[in-house]
């Protein structure tokens, strides 16, 4: 028997008798302007740092509030791994792979793994992903996407929103792309609330409008083809509608009175860079379209880049802090600065964190990463790999992943899983190794590696619900 086999036949055991775990949250999905730390500092690990091409979580309804740290959910090296070698240069590790992640949005959930995870949220990038293995259905400023594994193979690109879609939705010719997404919210009654960078002068069935980076815009549903899958099939031309232009926006940050990190009054928005719709709010105005549609716009959560501190504001009440189970995600003008630690980032000596809130979005999630601390290592050097696990014992799957340019790691869907990762790698060959005693967050270190090699790394743990889950996989290259 293979040692897939018995890790097959082990798994397959272990869920003939775990029972079902209940779902967690709400918890905030988030990504930062710049590199900022957690407040928990993470167990000493590599994964107390949050970089703005990783999303992190504030896991809000299942932490206690005087715990409450945001942690790593989606560490870059995961997406790494995903996307595989998308420039051709025979190396899995890409600094630059996506820039900033400047969008999130959960998806409609089709995933076997009952939770949404870290292949069904949806995400906007800064800059344009390599194109070697996915060829014209590339990841690209202004789409909004996510890397997945479909019928051509892993490494592939499946759009909630692409680029061209939403230039027709302004008005503009579907080529070439100039317009960037900086926020992105949906809900299947409303349509797609969104923000763009820059200005842009847009042709819209209401007018020709200026947009402005501060604006928020809905396409509304009544003017999307909606796919079966619930992603944007199609649009009408011109249909986009300012729902709330710059000069109401920065009106609402001034309502708010919200402090930025060094304790001076915020005045006005900046750029626009994160919208979620209020779920307990799910109304506030209708407005016309200007075309004959009524748009109906629920109450938003937004942030901006003028919101130092990582505050997060509200529409509700024509403009305020946002509250949430733990408390204001943000400080009033006049008690001190707005420190970070509201949304669980580390605040700097001297005043609160200077990153704001670059992306958001809300989600019930599972969080179980790994993350090796170095990605390119020379031969005769220790894998060094850090652990975040949600169970008492940890087993580390080591992959021989495939090597070359332009290659990308096969995945399958991880059957015994229901709440955390929902893929592995048990195609490739690999040793398992473990159990490792896991109490929140832990290390596990090689002997040196006495070859080139490319190995993914990926945990493997029972939960104290008694589901078997994976944890996100990270690839290490030695030469």
């Amino acid at each position: 028997m293979t040692m897939h086999s018995r890790l097959s036949v082990s798994l397959l055991s272990l869920t003939m008798c775990a029972s079902i775990a209940t779902a967690q949250g709400p918890h905030l999905l988030f990504t930062t302007s710049q590199t900022e730390w957690t407040l928990s500092g993470s167990g000493g690990t590599v994964l107390a740092t949050l970089n703005p091409d990783e999303i992190a979580v504030l896991e809000l309804g299942t932490t206690p509030c005087t715990m409450l740290s945001a942690e790593k959910w989606a560490p870059a090296t995961m997406f790494h791994t995903q996307a595989g070698d998308t420039d051709g240069d025979d190396q899995f590790f890409e600094p630059s792979l996506f820039g900033r992640i400047d969008g999130l949005l959960q998806g409609q959930h089709t995933s076997p793994v009952g939770m949404p995870n870290q292949r069904t949220i949806y995400y906007s990038v800064e800059q344009p992903m390599g194109d070697v293995i996915t060829g014209p259905n590339a990841f690209r400023p202004g789409d909004v996407a996510r890397i997945v594994r479909n019928s051509v193979g892993d490494g592939q690109v499946d759009y909630f929103l692409r680029a061209e879609d939403l230039q027709i939705a302004l008005g503009l010719p579907p080529a070439p792309l100039v317009v960037n997404l900086d926020a992105c919210a949906w809900g299947h009654n409303y349509g797609v609330f969104f923000s763009v960078e820059g200005t842009h002068t847009c042709p819209l069935m209401s007018g020709l409008t200026v947009i402005n980076d501060g604006d928020i815009l809905c396409i509304p549903t009544a003017t999307i083809g909606w796919t079966g899958a619930l992603t944007v099939g199609g649009v009408m031309p011109g249909s986009a509608v300012v729902v709330y232009s710059e000069a109401n926006v920065d009106a609402m940050v001034m309502n708010a009175m919200v402090a930025d990190n060094m304790g001076g009054c915020v005045p006005q928005v900046g750029d626009v860079d994160a919208l979620e719709i209020d779920w307990y709010n799910p109304f506030a105005a209708t407005i016309s379209s200007g075309y004959g549609v009524a748009v109906t716009v629920p109450h938003l959560l937004f942030a901006g880049s003028k919101l130092t501190g990582a505050s997060v504001l509200s529409t509700v009440g024509g403009g305020n802090i946002h509250v949430d189970v733990c408390g204001p995600l943000g400080t009033s003008c006049g008690l001190g600065a707005t420190l970070g630690d509201q949304m669980g980032l580390r605040p700097t000596p001297v005043g609160g964190v200077a990153s704001s809130i670059n992306a958001l979005a809300s989600s019930r999630i599972c969080r179980f990463v790994t993350e090796a601390q170095q990605s390119q290592i020379p031969v005769a050097t220790p894998i060094s790999l850090d652990i975040a696990s949600p169970g008492a014992f940890t087993w580390i799957l080591v992959y021989f992943a495939p090597g070359g340019p332009g290659v990308v790691a096969p995945s399958m869907p991880f059957a015994w899983g229901s709440m955390c990762y929902p893929d592995y790698y048990g195609a490739l060959p690999f040793v398992a190794v473990g159990p490792l005693m896991t109490t929140g967050f832990d290390n596990w270190t090689t002997g040196p590696i006495p070859m080139p090699v490319d190995f993914i790394l990926q945990g493997v743990t029972i939960t104290p619900a008694g589901t078997i889950e994976a944890s996100t996989p990270t690839t290490v290259e030695v030469f």
